[in-house]
C-alpha cells in the first residue's frame, strides 16, 4: 500500500500525462511520463472527469491518498501501543496469532522435554543436570520456554533472533524461580497440614464430634465463596465495560467519523462478499448495517420527491421506528397512528432536546428523530408530495429464512405465517407458534399425570409461554438449532421470569418445553423441515465421497462449504476398540449456508 501511494505521488507530477478522449489542453495528473491512460469521452462536458470538475477530481483524490495514508500510519501506530502495552504487562504471549502459534509449538515441545526427561532418570545415561531437569513436569517446562522466547523475541533489537546464551539463561533462570516456588508450596502446604494436626482439643473436637456446629461451618464457607465470586465477578464487569467503551466501534468514534463526513456531497461503502455471497461493509464505524445511531445519521446523497406513495411510506415507517406494538397495526392504521400524533412529532422536530422528547419513546429513537425533521418539513410545506426527502425507509423480511423454505418447498400455511401472502395486518411468525404451543401444553394438562408425565410440566409452562419465550428459538430454527440447543434456550428464558427456581424442575420444564416447540415449527413448516433432511441426506453422500459441498448461486458466484470438522464414534468389540471418523459440520451446515445464499 505505501509503495502505491509512494508511486501516485510521483505520478503527480510527471509533466505531459494526457487523458484520451479529453478537450484539448487538459491536463491530469496521475501519470507516467508518456503513457495515454483510457478515459470516458468528456467532450460533450469539458474540464470534467467521472462526473467531477477536473478540479474536484484532484482535491478529491489527494484528500484519499491523505486519508490512506494516515489510516495506515495510525493502525501501525496503534498495532505498536498495543505490542508496548502487552510487552509491559509481560502479557506479550496473549496476542492471538502468538496464541495461535503456541498450539502448535506445544505439543512438539512437550514430548521433547518428556523424551529427555526419560533418558535422564536412566542411571546409565544419567547426566549432572538429570536431576535439575526433572524438577517440573515437561508441560509447565514448555509453557515457561515458550512464554520465554516469545518475550525475549518481542523485546529484543527486531532483528528477530536472540543469543543462544542469553535463551538459555533466561529459561534456566525461570525454571529455577518455578521450581523454588514449587518447593516452597510443597512446605506450606506440609506445614499446614501438621499444624492442623496439632490444634487444641476443643477445636479437634468440634471439627470431629460436632455435627451440627460441621454442617454449619461448611455452610457459611460455602456461602463466603460465593460472595467472593460474585465480588469478582463485578469487578470484571467494570473492566469490561470500561474497555467496551474505548473500542473504536463506539458512540464517539461514530460520531467522530459523522462529522469528517457531513459535508461531503456523497460517499460510497466498499463491501466485502464472503464466501456464501454476503456483503458486509468494510468501513467498522458508521455503516448502514450498524445500530439505531448509525441508521440516524446516515441519509442518501441524492434526493428525490417524496409523491403521494413516499409521504404514506413516510408514514408507516415513522410507525414501525416507534415499535411497540403499532408496528403490527395495518399500514392504513400504521399511518393513523402517526396523523394522530402530529402535534408530538413537529415538536420532536424543533425542540428534540427541549421539548417532549416524544421520539425518545421509540423503539429507534435517532431513526425515529431523523423522519420526524423530514416529516415535519414536508407536511409544513404547501406541496408536501413535492418535498425532497433523503431518508431510507426500511423494509424487512419477517424470519428470512422460513420465508426461502417456505417458497422453496411452495408452503402455503408456512408462507402465511411468515407474510409472504397479501394480508391486512403482518402475520407474526413467533406469536403463532407460541399459540400453537400453548394449546398443544393445555391439551396435555388435561390428561392424567400418572399415564401423561408431561401432564404436570405443562400444567406449569401453560401461563408461562408468550412469544419472547419461543423467539429464539424460532429464529435460530433455520440455522439447524437441535434439541439440545432449543432445551438449552427455553431454559434461559425460563430462569429470567423466576417462576420455576428449582433447578431439577427447570431442567424437566424446560425438556418439555423444547420438545413442544420443536413440534409446533415441524407442523407449521412441514415444508422446511422436509428440505433441511433432504439437504442434509445431500451432505451425506457428498461426504462419504471425501468430496467438499459446492454449488454455483443463482448469481454465477461459485460456492465451496470449507467445513471439515470430524466427529468420532467409538465402537467396541470383544478383540478391541475401534475409533470411526466422519465429517459432522459439512452435513449440519449445508442447510444453513445453503438458505442463507437464497
Amino acid at each position: 500500500m505505501k509503495d502505491l501511494l509512494e508511486q501516485m505521488r510521483k505520478s503527480e507530477a510527471a509533466p505531459g500525462n494526457k487523458i484520451k478522449g479529453a478537450a484539448p489542453g487538459n491536463k491530469i495528473k496521475g501519470a507516467a511520463p508518456g503513457r495515454e491512460i483510457e478515459a470516458p469521452d468528456t467532450s460533450l462536458e469539458p474540464n470534467r472527469l467521472h462526473g467531477y470538475r477536473v478540479g474536484k477530481y484532484t482535491a478529491l483524490r489527494k484528500r484519499q491518498m491523505k486519508i490512506e495514508t494516515e489510516a495506515w500510519e495510525q493502525a501501525a501506530k496503534e498495532y505498536r501501543e498495543l505490542l508496548d502495552d502487552m510487552c509491559q504487562h509481560k502479557l506479550a504471549p496473549n496476542l492471538p496469532y502468538v496464541k495461535s502459534l503456541f498450539l502448535g509449538w506445544f505439543e512438539p515441545l512437550r514430548d521433547k522435554i518428556l523424551e529427555v526427561q526419560e533418558w535422564c532418570r536412566n542411571p546409565k545415561s544419567r547426566s549432572n543436570y538429570g536431576e535439575f531437569f526433572d524438577s517440573l513436569p515437561a508441560d509447565m517446562m514448555a509453557v515457561i520456554t515458550m512464554h520465554k522466547m516469545m518475550s525475549l523475541m518481542m523485546v529484543g533489537n527486531g532483528d528477530g533472533s536472540v543469543r543462544v546464551v542469553q535463551a538459555a539463561l533466561a529459561i534456566g533462570d525461570s525454571i529455577e524461580h518455578e521450581v523454588r516456588i514449587h518447593r516452597f508450596l510443597e512446605k506450606t502446604r506440609q506445614k499446614s497440614k501438621n499444624k492442623e494436626d496439632e490444634e487444641d482439643e476443643e477445636v479437634v473436637q468440634v471439627k470431629t464430634t460436632d455435627l451440627a456446629v460441621r454442617k454449619e461451618l461448611e455452610r457459611l464457607r460455602k456461602k463466603v465463596n460465593q460472595l467472593i465470586k460474585k465480588q469478582k465477578i463485578r469487578q470484571v464487569r467494570e473492566i469490561v465495560k470500561q474497555q467496551d467503551e474505548s473500542k473504536p466501534w463506539g458512540l464517539e468514534n461514530q460520531v467522530k467519523v459523522a462529522r469528517q463526513m457531513k459535508d461531503e456531497e456523497g460517499f460510497y461503502y466498499p463491501h466485502n462478499l464472503d464466501f456464501r455471497g454476503r456483503a458486509y461493509p468494510m468501513h467498522p464505524y458508521l455503516n448502514h448495517l450498524g445500530n439505531d445511531v448509525c441508521r440516524g445519521l446516515l441519509q442518501f446523497a441524492e434526493g428525490r420527491p417524496l409523491g403521494q406513495s413516499g409521504l404514506r411510506w413516510l408514514k408507516i415507517h415513522l410507525a414501525n421506528l416507534y415499535a411497540g406494538g403499532v408496528d403490527k397495526y395495518s399500514f392504513d392504521g400504521r399511518v393513523e397512528f402517526t396523523e394522530s400524533h402530529l402535534d408530538e412529532i413537529f415538536d420532536s422536530a424543533d425542540r428534540p432536546l427541549e421539548g417532549k422528547r416524544w421520539w425518545l419513546g421509540a423503539e429507534d429513537p435517532f431513526q425515529c428523530l431523523a423522519v420526524c425533521i423530514n416529516l415535519a418539513e414536508a407536511l409544513r410545506s404547501s406541496s408536501p408530495e413535492t418535498t425532497i426527502s433523503y431518508i431510507p425507509v426500511h423494509q424487512d423480511g419477517s424470519c428470512n429464512g422460513l420465508q426461502h423454505y417456505a417458497a422453496l418447498g411452495r408452503d402455503k400455511l408456512g408462507a402465511m405465517a411468515v407474510n409472504l401472502v397479501d394480508a391486512d395486518k403482518p402475520a407474526d411468525v413467533y406469536t403463532g407458534i407460541a399459540t400453537r404451543v400453548i394449546e398443544i401444553m393445555r391439551c396435555d394438562a388435561q390428561k392424567d399425570p400418572a399415564v401423561e408425565p408431561n401432564a404436570e410440566h405443562a400444567r406449569i409452562l401453560v401461563d408461562q409461554v408468550d412469544r419472547k419465550l419461543v423467539k429464539q428459538t424460532v429464529m435460530t430454527s433455520v440455522y439447524g438449532v437441535t434439541y439440545v440447543g432449543a432445551r438449552e434456550q427455553l431454559r434461559r428464558r425460563l430462569k429470567e421470569k423466576g417462576v420455576i427456581t428449582d433447578e431439577d424442575l427447570l431442567f424437566r420444564t424446560s425438556c418439555y418445553a423444547a420438545k413442544v416447540t420443536l413440534m409446533a415449527l415441524g407442523e407449521m413448516f412441514e415444508a422446511a423441515r422436509d428440505i433441511m433432511s433432504w439437504l442434509g441426506d445431500c451432505a451425506k453422500v457428498i461426504a462419504l465421497e471425501n468430496q467438499p459441498v459446492r454449488w454455483i448461486t443463482p448469481l454465477g458466484l461459485p460456492v465451496v462449504q470449507p467445513y471439515r470438522k470430524l466427529g468420532r464414534q467409538l465402537v467396541k468389540t470383544s478383540l478391541q476398540v475401534l475409533t470411526l471418523q466422519h465429517e459432522t459440520d459439512k452435513v449440519s451446515l449445508l442447510s444453513v449456508n445453503f438458505i442463507l445464499f437464497c
